[in-house]
């Protein structure tokens, strides 16, 4: 090893160095970071992900082409109409999936609330001179449960909440529910032994206690059977 590097000349030159590669890699971070948070790298980003992924991904299997993802996007919602959409035509989504030959239709939505009953008036009819006998009843929840079974391969998304992580209410309710989950609200509340406030409250919320108990009835079945 020369002696020259351990002159001072030589080890403020070195320092130097050094300290003009940590301002160089601080003020690259700075301007990446800004950069990434002012949107300026999207572009950039968009345009070189494909390219990365053909290039360094040679030891991942390929993307399967048989899988179709359906999005409630901007133009969906431009072409369909704002959402939430009428679960009638959800249902309409899933005869049309199920003629095309689709194996599985899965939707990536929760229905934890029920849709309530709609009146329509028959196409052409204008609202202004219809009668009320000219408006029919659209029960959507009862149409898309239809398309739902006539299909059979259809998989909806479940929320699974313990019951551990439920008041004291909520917990009553749900086990008077798993004895019998056809229960109306009044008959819960009466088996509870609720008060007023707290029959009101089952019955509000009697759709989303009985979705709990049949969630915890198949989460039980699944444990059981694997």
């Amino acid at each position: 090893m020369s002696s020259d590097e351990h002159t001072p000349a030589a080890s403020h030159k070195h320092g130097s160095r050094l300290r003009v590669s940590l301002a160089i890699g601080l003020t690259t971070t700075v301007l990446v970071v800004v950069a990434t948070a002012m949107g300026y790298l999207s572009i950039f980003e968009r345009n070189m992900i494909d390219w990365r992924h053909r290039l360094f991904a040679k030891f991942t299997p390929p993307p399967t082409n048989r899988v179709v993802h359906i999005d409630i996007d901007d133009n969906a919602l431009t072409n369909v109409g704002r959402w939430p959409w009428p679960r009638a035509k959800l249902a309409q989504m899933v005869d049309e999936l199920d003629r095309a030959g689709a194996k599985v239709v899965g939707f990536d939505l929760l229905f934890d609330e029920p849709q309530q009953p709609r009146l329509v008036l028959p196409e052409g009819v204008d609202l202004d001179t219809a009668k009320f006998h000219q408006l029919s009843r659209v029960d959507d929840d009862a149409i898309l449960a239809n398309a739902l079974r006539s299909s059979g391969s259809a998989l909806l998304a479940v929320n699974y909440v313990t019951a551990t992580k439920a008041g004291p209410i909520t917990r009553r309710a749900l086990d008077v529910l798993s004895d019998d989950p056809l229960l109306d609200a009044n008959e819960v509340a009466d088996r509870a032994e609720l008060n007023a406030a707290q029959r009101q409250w089952v019955a509000r919320n009697i759709g989303k206690l009985k979705a709990t108990v049949l969630r915890h009835g198949l989460f039980d079945l699944f444990a059981r059977s694997s």
